[in-house]
Protein backbone atom coordinates (compact mmCIF):
# COMPACT_ATOMS: atom_id res chain seq x y z
CA UNK A 1 0.00 0.00 0.00
CA UNK A 2 2.87 2.21 0.61
CA UNK A 3 4.40 1.84 -2.45
CA UNK A 4 1.38 2.28 -4.23
CA UNK A 5 0.85 5.73 -2.26
CA UNK A 6 4.12 6.76 -3.05
CA UNK A 7 3.63 5.84 -7.16
CA UNK A 8 0.54 7.65 -6.93
CA UNK A 9 2.19 10.69 -5.16
CA UNK A 10 4.99 11.13 -8.26
CA UNK A 11 1.98 11.02 -10.68
CA UNK A 12 0.29 13.44 -9.17
CA UNK A 13 3.38 16.25 -8.66
CA UNK A 14 4.60 14.83 -12.41
CA UNK A 15 0.80 15.67 -14.20
CA UNK A 16 0.90 19.41 -11.72
CA UNK A 17 4.36 19.64 -13.38
CA UNK A 18 2.26 18.81 -17.03
CA UNK A 19 -0.08 21.52 -16.22
CA UNK A 20 2.68 24.25 -15.18
CA UNK A 21 2.36 27.16 -17.20
CA UNK A 22 5.65 27.05 -19.04
CA UNK A 23 5.63 30.60 -21.37
CA UNK A 24 7.48 33.36 -20.99
CA UNK A 25 6.77 36.63 -22.26
CA UNK A 26 9.29 38.91 -23.81
CA UNK A 27 7.49 42.82 -23.96
CA UNK A 28 9.54 45.19 -25.96
CA UNK A 29 8.23 48.33 -24.88
CA UNK A 30 9.17 51.21 -27.64
CA UNK A 31 8.11 54.13 -25.68
CA UNK A 32 10.32 53.72 -23.09
CA UNK A 33 13.41 52.32 -25.01
CA UNK A 34 15.36 55.43 -24.75
CA UNK A 35 16.03 55.83 -28.78
CA UNK A 36 16.97 58.71 -30.43
CA UNK A 37 13.86 61.12 -30.98
CA UNK A 38 16.69 62.79 -33.90
CA UNK A 39 17.33 60.31 -36.06
CA UNK A 40 16.07 59.02 -39.13
CA UNK A 41 17.02 55.53 -38.69
CA UNK A 42 16.76 54.20 -34.99
CA UNK A 43 17.91 50.78 -35.89
CA UNK A 44 21.06 52.10 -38.34
CA UNK A 45 22.94 50.61 -36.53
CA UNK A 46 21.03 47.79 -35.27
CA UNK A 47 20.17 48.36 -31.14
CA UNK A 48 19.24 46.24 -28.54
CA UNK A 49 15.84 46.48 -26.59
CA UNK A 50 15.29 44.58 -23.45
CA UNK A 51 17.64 42.06 -25.09
CA UNK A 52 16.43 41.82 -28.19
CA UNK A 53 18.27 43.04 -31.67
CA UNK A 54 16.55 44.93 -33.86
CA UNK A 55 17.63 46.21 -37.03
CA UNK A 56 16.67 48.15 -40.16
CA UNK A 57 15.50 46.51 -43.38
CA UNK A 58 13.89 48.68 -45.87
CA UNK A 59 13.39 52.52 -45.26
CA UNK A 60 14.03 54.21 -42.23
CA UNK A 61 12.12 53.94 -38.82
CA UNK A 62 11.93 56.95 -36.46
CA UNK A 63 11.04 57.72 -32.86
CA UNK A 64 8.69 59.26 -31.42
CA UNK A 65 8.83 59.23 -27.08
CA UNK A 66 4.80 60.07 -26.79
CA UNK A 67 4.10 57.11 -30.12
CA UNK A 68 6.93 54.53 -30.14
CA UNK A 69 8.30 53.78 -33.53
CA UNK A 70 7.37 55.21 -36.91
CA UNK A 71 7.03 53.75 -39.91
CA UNK A 72 6.55 56.29 -43.21
CA UNK A 73 5.18 55.24 -46.19
CA UNK A 74 4.41 57.66 -49.20
CA UNK A 75 1.35 57.05 -51.08
CA UNK A 76 1.29 60.15 -53.50
CA UNK A 77 4.90 58.76 -54.91
CA UNK A 78 4.89 57.62 -58.43
CA UNK A 79 6.52 54.40 -56.80
CA UNK A 80 5.07 54.19 -53.30
CA UNK A 81 6.78 52.93 -51.08
CA UNK A 82 7.21 51.76 -47.03
CA UNK A 83 9.07 50.80 -44.04
CA UNK A 84 10.10 47.37 -42.50
CA UNK A 85 12.57 46.51 -39.34
CA UNK A 86 13.21 43.17 -38.14
CA UNK A 87 13.50 41.65 -34.68
CA UNK A 88 16.00 38.74 -33.97
CA UNK A 89 14.57 35.90 -31.74
CA UNK A 90 14.83 32.47 -31.23
CA UNK A 91 11.68 31.04 -32.53
CA UNK A 92 11.77 27.19 -32.00
CA UNK A 93 10.37 24.66 -33.77
CA UNK A 94 7.19 22.58 -32.09
CA UNK A 95 6.52 25.86 -29.57
CA UNK A 96 3.72 27.69 -29.65
CA UNK A 97 3.83 31.22 -30.05
CA UNK A 98 1.50 34.68 -29.11
CA UNK A 99 2.40 37.81 -30.57
CA UNK A 100 0.91 41.11 -29.72
CA UNK A 101 1.76 44.41 -31.29
CA UNK A 102 0.50 47.70 -30.22
CA UNK A 103 0.10 50.08 -33.35
CA UNK A 104 -1.84 53.18 -34.54
CA UNK A 105 -2.67 54.86 -37.92
CA UNK A 106 -4.70 55.24 -40.43
CA UNK A 107 -7.30 53.01 -41.82
CA UNK A 108 -5.10 53.00 -44.87
CA UNK A 109 -2.21 52.15 -43.94
CA UNK A 110 -1.25 48.36 -43.50
CA UNK A 111 0.59 46.38 -40.40
CA UNK A 112 2.27 43.16 -41.67
CA UNK A 113 4.63 40.70 -40.50
CA UNK A 114 5.65 37.27 -40.13
CA UNK A 115 8.34 35.15 -38.61
CA UNK A 116 10.93 34.08 -41.48
CA UNK A 117 14.53 32.07 -40.92
CA UNK A 118 16.03 34.14 -43.67
CA UNK A 119 15.57 37.90 -45.64
CA UNK A 120 15.60 35.99 -48.78
CA UNK A 121 11.97 37.20 -50.07
CA UNK A 122 12.72 40.85 -48.65
CA UNK A 123 13.99 42.96 -51.68
CA UNK A 124 15.70 46.28 -50.26
CA UNK A 125 17.20 49.39 -51.81
CA UNK A 126 19.67 49.87 -48.57
CA UNK A 127 19.43 48.65 -44.80
CA UNK A 128 20.82 52.42 -44.00
CA UNK A 129 17.76 54.74 -45.98
CA UNK A 130 16.11 57.14 -44.49
CA UNK A 131 12.92 57.09 -47.32
CA UNK A 132 10.52 55.06 -47.68
CA UNK A 133 11.36 51.90 -49.89
CA UNK A 134 9.19 50.78 -52.83
CA UNK A 135 10.05 47.30 -52.35
CA UNK A 136 8.28 46.91 -49.30
CA UNK A 137 5.01 47.48 -51.29
CA UNK A 138 5.86 44.05 -52.90
CA UNK A 139 6.38 42.22 -49.70
CA UNK A 140 4.41 38.59 -49.57
CA UNK A 141 3.58 37.23 -45.98
CA UNK A 142 5.78 34.14 -46.08
CA UNK A 143 6.88 32.07 -42.96
CA UNK A 144 4.96 31.57 -39.91
CA UNK A 145 2.80 33.94 -38.07
CA UNK A 146 1.58 35.78 -41.02
CA UNK A 147 -0.34 38.58 -40.33
CA UNK A 148 -1.61 41.62 -41.79
CA UNK A 149 -4.68 44.10 -40.87
CA UNK A 150 -5.60 47.96 -41.28
CA UNK A 151 -4.87 50.54 -38.35
CA UNK A 152 -6.70 52.68 -36.51
CA UNK A 153 -6.50 56.15 -35.69
CA UNK A 154 -7.20 55.56 -32.11
CA UNK A 155 -4.52 53.15 -31.73
CA UNK A 156 -5.08 49.20 -30.86
CA UNK A 157 -3.23 45.97 -29.66
CA UNK A 158 -3.17 43.70 -32.73
CA UNK A 159 -3.03 40.03 -31.58
CA UNK A 160 -1.53 37.59 -33.86
CA UNK A 161 -3.50 34.24 -33.82
CA UNK A 162 -1.26 31.47 -31.88
CA UNK A 163 0.60 29.41 -34.32
CA UNK A 164 3.35 26.56 -33.12
CA UNK A 165 6.48 26.58 -34.99
CA UNK A 166 7.36 23.71 -37.87
CA UNK A 167 11.02 24.46 -37.70
CA UNK A 168 13.15 26.98 -36.48
CA UNK A 169 13.12 30.66 -37.55
CA UNK A 170 15.53 34.05 -36.06
CA UNK A 171 13.25 36.77 -37.28
CA UNK A 172 10.33 38.47 -37.32
CA UNK A 173 9.78 40.92 -39.72
CA UNK A 174 7.65 43.87 -39.23
CA UNK A 175 6.92 46.52 -42.16
CA UNK A 176 3.81 49.03 -43.00
CA UNK A 177 2.74 49.89 -46.38
CA UNK A 178 -0.25 51.72 -48.27
CA UNK A 179 -1.30 55.13 -46.29
CA UNK A 180 -3.80 57.48 -47.70
CA UNK A 181 -3.66 58.69 -51.14
CA UNK A 182 -3.29 62.34 -50.54
CA UNK A 183 -0.54 62.44 -48.41
CA UNK A 184 3.24 62.80 -49.53
CA UNK A 185 3.79 61.12 -46.27
CA UNK A 186 1.80 58.44 -43.74
CA UNK A 187 3.12 57.48 -40.24
CA UNK A 188 2.12 54.20 -38.71
CA UNK A 189 3.47 54.01 -34.81
CA UNK A 190 4.12 50.94 -33.10
CA UNK A 191 4.52 51.62 -28.96
CA UNK A 192 4.75 47.64 -28.20
CA UNK A 193 5.86 44.39 -28.89
CA UNK A 194 4.79 41.32 -26.77
CA UNK A 195 5.95 37.68 -27.30
CA UNK A 196 5.31 34.79 -25.42
CA UNK A 197 6.71 31.10 -26.04
CA UNK A 198 5.16 28.23 -24.78
CA UNK A 199 7.08 24.95 -25.03
CA UNK A 200 5.73 21.37 -26.03
CA UNK A 201 4.00 19.77 -23.12
CA UNK A 202 6.27 16.71 -21.78
CA UNK A 203 4.86 13.00 -21.35
CA UNK A 204 5.99 10.21 -19.47
CA UNK A 205 5.91 5.80 -19.55
CA UNK A 206 5.69 3.59 -17.09
CA UNK A 207 7.33 0.07 -17.41
CA UNK A 208 5.93 -2.85 -14.49
CA UNK A 209 2.51 -0.77 -14.69
CA UNK A 210 0.73 -3.78 -12.97
CA UNK A 211 1.77 -6.33 -10.40
CA UNK A 212 0.09 -8.78 -8.05
CA UNK A 213 1.05 -8.86 -4.54
CA UNK A 214 0.00 -11.36 -1.51
CA UNK A 215 -1.60 -9.09 1.48
CA UNK A 216 0.93 -8.19 3.96
CA UNK A 217 3.97 -8.86 1.38
CA UNK A 218 7.25 -7.04 1.77
CA UNK A 219 8.75 -7.97 -1.27
CA UNK A 220 9.76 -4.63 -3.44
CA UNK A 221 8.31 -3.84 -6.91
CA UNK A 222 9.90 -1.54 -8.80
CA UNK A 223 8.06 1.18 -11.16
CA UNK A 224 9.61 2.56 -13.79
CA UNK A 225 8.77 6.37 -14.79
CA UNK A 226 10.39 7.59 -17.79
CA UNK A 227 9.86 11.53 -18.58
CA UNK A 228 9.77 12.76 -22.08
CA UNK A 229 10.14 16.91 -21.99
CA UNK A 230 12.26 18.52 -24.59
CA UNK A 231 15.29 20.32 -22.88
CA UNK A 232 13.97 23.65 -23.96
CA UNK A 233 10.95 22.79 -22.16
CA UNK A 234 13.01 21.64 -18.84
CA UNK A 235 14.84 24.79 -19.18
CA UNK A 236 12.22 27.33 -19.55
CA UNK A 237 9.89 25.66 -16.54
CA UNK A 238 13.43 25.42 -14.33
CA UNK A 239 14.05 28.81 -15.12
CA UNK A 240 17.40 28.30 -16.33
Amino acid sequence: MKKRTYLFGFLAVFLSFQKTAYSQTTTIDYIQSGLSTSSCNVFNPSVSINNVTHASHAGGVKFNSSEGLILSTNPQSTTPGGTAFFIQYNFLANYKYDISIMAKGRPELQLKSCVVPNLNQFSTNSTTSCSPDANVNGYSLVGEGRFETATSINGETYNIPQFTMAGTSSLLVVWARGGKPTLDLDNLTISKIVITQTPPAGSFSISSSSASMTCGTTAPVTFTITTIITPQALQATLGI
